[in-house]
């Protein structure tokens, strides 16, 4: 599994490249996200985050919020 330090690089890269910012908060395996942007490039980077992302358990899954696994 990914170190939350793995993560949190992956998080970054993926931000800059959508040209978004925010918070990250890495808590052990868990990674609370926040993120400020116009909500098309909000969107773009959630869809590239999905790969590596499931959704929270019981949610539905039109909801945007995600949780990342660490792998």
């Amino acid at each position: 599994s990914a170190s939350p330090e793995t993560v949190l690089a992956q998080l970054n890269a993926l931000a800059a490249d959508s040209e978004i910012t925010g918070l990250l908060l890495v808590a052990d395996s868990f990674v609370v996200h926040c993120l400020e942007g116009t909500h098309s490039k909000v969107m773009t980077y959630l869809t590239q985050l999905q790969p590596i992302c499931s959704r929270w358990p019981g949610l539905p899954s039109t909801h945007p919020l995600l949780f990342l696994e660490a792998r």
